[in-house]
This record gives structure tokens, sequence and C-alpha cells, in this order.
């Protein structure tokens, strides 16, 4: 029971920053109703497997009180072009807050990005914050860490290690990489990879994964030919999971 009161309060720790950003106007009303409905369905799934109750109601007293308060910002997104370059980084870290990204690999020494939205910190060490529209090229080979709060993220890359925290939306990944760590809490990714040896690991409190008939159940994972290098770790918290195989991978 103690594990429990543990991962709810960590995923309580998450909805707050979600209305913080409400709050500030950074993500839109509508945004926050549809990210805040598919965590309270993953929520209500994590209840019936866990068997703790009260959550849902401690839920519904903070999300009325916040959407009430900040029904002013519901028109409030501003929105501007950008055309910029910044220097690489071995670790990308991306925030999506909303909107439709693309984001592509390509044998470069910058990270390129054009749109039109919300942009913060992009010249900063630390996320590359986006709301709206926009077309992210990033070099070969780096480290793609990703935040999803909503919107479509699609990505066509070759990547080292991927990480990517979705919290609805939709995300489509035709990616190559040695190592993905992936938690979604509701929304749906989509990940189209080469047909190598891999093992996936499996987390899940409720939604739904879909994979190769090719692999193998052994205990809690699934393995595809012999001494698999790649490595997928999945924490499915309601939501939806494909992994799909292709015969090559070009960008």
């Amino acid at each position: 029971m103690v594990k429990t009161h543990k991962k709810y309060k960590r995923k309580m720790e998450e909805i707050k920053k979600v209305l913080e950003m409400l709050e500030k106007g950074k993500i839109s009303v509508e945004e926050a109703e549809r990210l805040i409905r598919v965590i309270k369905e993953a929520k209500e799934r994590e209840e019936k497997d866990f068997g703790f109750f009260g959550f849902s109601s401690f839920i519904s007293d903070i999300v009325g009180k916040t959407i009430k308060d900040a029904i002013k910002f519901s028109k409030a997104s501003w929105s501007r072009l950008i055309s910029t370059e910044i220097p690489s980084r071995e670790d990308i870290r991306i925030s999506v807050l909303g909107g439709e990204i693309s984001i592509k690999s390509k044998d470069i020494d910058k990270i390129e990005i054009e749109g039109r939205g919300g942009f913060f910190n992009i010249y900063e060490e630390e996320d590359i914050k986006i709301k709206g529209e926009a077309d992210i090229v990033i070099p070969d080979n780096k480290n793609l860490i990703l935040k999803i709060l909503g919107g479509e993220v699609n990505i066509k890359a070759r990547v080292k290690d991927f990480s990517s925290r979705l919290m609805g939306g939709e995300m489509n990944a035709d990616i190559e990489f040695d190592k993905a760590d992936l938690y979604v809490v509701g929304g749906e990714i989509n990940l189209d990879t080469e047909k190598k040896p891999m093992i996936l690991k499996v987390k899940k409190f409720g939604g739904e994964i879909n994979i190769p008939y090719e692999f193998e159940k052994r205990g809690e994972e699934y393995i595809y030919g012999e001494n698999p290098q790649i490595k997928i770790s999945i924490n499915l918290m309601g939501g939806e999971f494909t992994l799909r195989f292709k015969s090559s991978f070009k960008t």
C-alpha cells in the first residue's frame, strides 16, 4: 500500500504541473481539458487495478476550480513566426505543449527550427519548449528526450537513446535507436523501427499494447531474435502503444 501511495503522489504532481501550465497560459483550456480527460480515464483504470479510491474525486475538485479560474486564457494563445538555428547538444530535450510538431534527423551539426507558435528557452541548455506548429531538424545519432502534453508529434530520425513521456496526444515515430524508454498516460504511440533482435520490457496498468507476432513472451519481457541489443522499456497507464517492424530505414 505504501508503494501505491507513492505512485499516486507522483502522478498527482504531474497533474499539478499540467494545471500550472494552464494557469500561466502556456496551454489552452481546450488542450487542458483533453489532457485532464485522458489522465482521469487512466487514473480510473488504475483504481480498478490497485483498489485505491478517492483519487478521482481529488482530481475533479482541483480540475473544476482550475478550469473555471483559467477560462480567461482560452483565447490568449500567442503566435509568431520563427526560423532559427541553435548549437547541437548530445541530449536534445524537447517539450511539446500542444500543436503539430515534426522532428527529423540529418547529417548536420546544429538544430534547426522553423514554424509558428510559442517558443520558449530555445537558446538555453534546458528543454526546447514549443507550442504551435514547428519543423525541427536535429543531428543524427544524438539522444532525443521528449515530453508531450497533447498535440501531434511526427518523428523520422536516427538517434542513440530515445525517451518519451506522453500525456495525451499522438506520437508517430519512424525511428532507429539503441534504447527506448517510453512512458504513456493516455494518448497513442505508433513506433516503426527496423526488424532487428530486440527486447521489450512492459509495465502495463491499463491501455493496449500491440506488437509483431514474432515476439516471444518470457515472463514480463517480449523478445525477438537471438542476443538482442536493442532495448525498449514501456510504462503504459492507459492509451495505446503499437510497435511495427519495417524492412529498411530511410531519412
